[in-house]
């Protein structure tokens, strides 16, 4: 699970540096 949520949580900071919008895509 540890590995899921650094998985998610870079996903996160990368999509909100991108933006909003592929903040989105993720959910």
């Amino acid at each position: 699970m540890h590995l899921a949520l650094n998985y998610l949580a870079q996903r996160v900071t990368e999509d909100a540096a991108s933006g909003p919008k592929s903040t989105l895509n993720i959910w």
